[in-house]
Formats: C-alpha cells, sequence, structure tokens
C-alpha cells in the first residue's frame, strides 16, 4: 500500500484493496495446465502417467488396471536388434482422437 500523510488517501486505497479481494473469484482448488508440444511427443502419455501417479501408490497397482484418461500408442524399442513393439492403452474412450495405425501423426489439426 502507498503510504503518504493524507489520512482521507489511505483510507481510499485500503477500501480500494479490500473491494478488489472480495471481488477475485473464489477458487474451487483446480487448476488448468497448459501443455503445448508437436503432435506425438508425448503430451497425452504424460497426462495418463500423471494421472496414475496421483492415484496409486504403487506401480504394480497401476500396471493390473490403469486409468487411461487420454487413449495413446507409441512404439517401443527393444533388445539389440532394436524390435520395435507397439504399446496401446486404448482405456474406455470411445471419443478418443487417437489414430493408432499412423503413430505421430496429429489428428485434430487439419
Amino acid at each position: 500500500l502507498l503510504r503518504t500523510s493524507d489520512e482521507k488517501h489511505n483510507i481510499d486505497v485500503q477500501q480500494s484493496v479490500t473491494k478488489l479481494s472480495s471481488a477475485r473469484p473464489k477458487s474451487d482448488g483446480s487448476i488448468n495446465i497448459l501443455l503445448l508440444g508437436e503432435s506425438g511427443v508425448g503430451k497425452s502419455t504424460f497426462i495418463n502417467a500423471f494421472v496414475n501417479y496421483l492415484k496409486f501408490d504403487k506401480l504394480k497397482a497401476a500396471e493390473k488396471n490403469p486409468i487411461v484418461l487420454i487413449p495413446v500408442s507409441f512404439i517401443m524399442t527393444t533388445d539389440d536388434n532394436f524390435t520395435e513393439h507397439v504399446v496401446k492403452f486404448e482405456g474406455n474412450d470411445t471419443l478418443s482422437n487417437e489414430d493408432h495405425d499412423n503413430l505421430g501423426h496429429s489428428v485434430t489439426q487439419h
């Protein structure tokens, strides 16, 4: 707050601060997080992993019945020959915008 020798000014400033504080929307405890990145970099995979991290105490519990908010698929390579395996987490979402036949291709941009 600005302090001046003018008492009326100090009262006006204090009243303005009080009005602004009461006009501020009340928080419901939720936050918004914006994830930016090119198509196929793992934004949806990150969201699914984060939700499972929050929900389950142990990895074994998450492996048995993972939460899949956004169906995803990606290629994982294994062994010295770099054998490729498609990993899919499809969940129950019937509104999925993932194209599992063309990995890394955006289906939200035309």
